[in-house]
């Protein structure tokens, strides 16, 4: 079901630590191996130099803060 392909991202600020999720989401295979999350900096290389300037680091450092705004449904 399309539940089981994603987790619920609004409970991320009360459930994890920031440094993890930046950890997370540059190489989620090291941390839980054969997830079905996929890489997308590989290397810490970013696929779209046109956002941050190209800095992967950058990027996830974004995608970890907007986690931080997303509220809770009610």
């Amino acid at each position: 079901s399309p539940s089981d392909l994603a987790p619920n991202l609004a409970m991320a600020k009360t459930r994890l630590k920031p440094e993890w999720i930046l950890d997370w989401i540059a190489r989620p295979d090291s941390i839980q191996p054969n997830t079905r999350m996929p890489n997308f900096f590989p290397d810490m290389q970013a696929a779209d130099t046109t956002i941050l300037g190209g800095d992967a680091r950058e990027q996830i450092r974004a995608l970890r803060d907007y986690l931080w705004t997303v509220a809770k449904s009610k």
